[in-house]
């Protein structure tokens, strides 16, 4: 699979949309994956997809993901 070039601004190639500089939100992944927000969530919670945790709350993290990340985890997916 070819590594799609990532965009400062705007949409990339991928179809993930706007991020911050080369980390997307769980928001775009799921948008990306087609998948509801909390799915991605529950991923990241069993280790299926691997995140850079930002901030640590007593409730919450504050989680973004690298195109490296969501590309090893759609490997990952695939049906062998």
């Amino acid at each position: 699979m070819e590594s799609p070039s990532i965009h400062k601004k705007g949409s990339s190639p991928t179809g993930l949309g706007q991020h911050f500089g080369e980390l997307y939100t769980p928001e775009e992944v799921a948008s990306f994956l087609k998948v509801n927000q909390m799915t991605v969530y529950n991923w990241v919670k069993t280790g299926k997809i691997e995140c850079h945790t930002l901030t640590r709350g007593k409730r919450k993290s504050t989680v973004r993901f690298d195109l490296t990340q969501i590309e090893n985890f759609m490997k990952s997916r695939r049906r062998k």
